[in-house]
């Protein structure tokens, strides 16, 4: 089960991920509150689910997403199962770019201006310059340069607060499902 703060960005790319590496049993939903993901990871335990990933982004709030993972931390879903937070600083975007390019180029909203998310559009919308958010066929813009974008996560800093993303360990998770389901 993966559930995506984001309401269409994220479901759709995972959606599509999960689909091209034929795992039809992958559940994704979208949008879930933040405040709600520790509830709603617990009710997909009910529903047998063994995995459940909750992928969120930072959004320049670090208090709500520590507060998040220690929820999650504490929470006991059964012998079998596990729940993980993936976070993406600033935003879902910032996976999207290391499609395309290396960077540890820090992004910070500025008052009165951009949002750091924003901010990471208009860098990403140098590669694909007709991106939208919401757009059902992100993943398909995407999927030739995955590989490249696995490779450049695992090099970033793991204890840099910005630029950041965790999405690299689902996607590669979901990879080893599907080997072991061939």
């Amino acid at each position: 089960m993966i559930l995506c703060e984001g309401a269409r960005t994220e479901p759709n790319y995972f959606r599509a991920l999960a689909q091209d590496l034929g795992l039809p049993n992958v559940d994704v939903d979208g949008p879930a509150l933040l405040k709600d993901l520790p509830d709603r990871t617990c009710a997909a335990w009910a529903d047998d689910f063994e995995e459940v990933w909750c992928v969120v982004d930072e959004d320049e709030r670090p208090e709500e997403i520590r507060r998040l993972r220690e929820r999650l931390a504490r929470l006991q879903p059964g012998e079998d199962a596990t729940s993980r937070s993936t976070v993406s600083t600033p935003c879902f975007e910032f996976w999207l770019l290391l499609h395309f390019e290396f960077t540890t180029q820090p992004f910070y909203g500025m008052a009165g201006g951009r949002s750091a998310c924003q901010q990471v559009i208009l860098r990403l919308r140098g590669h694909v310059p007709d991106y939208k958010k919401n757009d059902a066929s992100v993943y398909g813009q995407f999927k030739d340069k995955l590989q490249d974008a696995q490779r450049n996560a695992e090099r970033l800093d793991p204890d840099a607060s910005s630029p950041q993303t965790e999405i690299g360990e689902l996607v590669a998770r979901l990879q080893r499902l599907a080997e072991s389901q061939r």
